[in-house]
């Protein structure tokens, strides 16, 4: 597999258990060009920085950072089943539940991989921890080898994913564009 070259668009819902992401942390399959992941864990925010491997990033380049929220959920367990809502049940019983703490990378691209350099590295990663997720989903739009790619993982499988380009009527064009249709030369 070749390496990402541009990361386009990323939005992700992803949760992942954090003794998951941990475990994963601890010895991590870093595409090249990263050398290590330094993890910061800051209150209820965790960052996950990229660490150039060479010397072609700048000593003061901010390198492209993952950023998730940690949180703490109820998980009830009932006939088998594993869920974070309440089953109904009579007044006299309570369902066995535990509370779990969850990495959850929700945002879109400049809010889940901040920073430019090392970001297809870093999507790379993100790739790899969307893998491990408990639910949610990870969709991008991605360049490698010279070509669009779509990329679509949902509760931890990835499935298949399209590009489509549709025109609109409705599509507004920003206030400072050319209006290059009408320009004169």
């Amino acid at each position: 597999m070749t390496a990402v070259e541009h990361v386009y668009r990323v939005h992700s819902t992803i949760e992942v258990p954090y003794d998951d992401l941990d475990r994963y942390l601890e010895s991590p399959t870093l595409p090249e060009g990263i050398e290590r992941l330094d993890v910061t864990r800051r209150g209820n925010q965790l960052f996950i920085e990229s660490v150039s491997a060479d010397n072609s990033v700048g000593k003061y380049t901010p390198t492209a950072t993952l950023r998730a929220t940690v949180t703490d959920t109820r998980i009830y367990e009932y006939d088998g089943v594993r869920s974070r809502t309440e089953p109904s049940t009579p007044d006299d019983t309570e369902p066995s539940s535990t509370v779990e703490t969850f990495a959850n990378f929700k945002g879109r691209l400049g809010t889940v991989i901040k920073n430019r350099a090392l970001r297809g590295e870093m999507f790379a990663v993100l790739h790899d921890i969307a893998g491990l997720a408990d639910r949610g989903r990870l969709t991008a739009i991605v360049g490698r080898d010279g070509t669009l790619e779509a990329v679509s993982i949902k509760d931890g499988e990835e499935v298949p994913a399209v590009i489509e380009v549709t025109e609109s009527e409705e599509e507004q064009t920003a206030a400072d564009a050319p209006d290059w249709q009408n320009m004169r030369t």
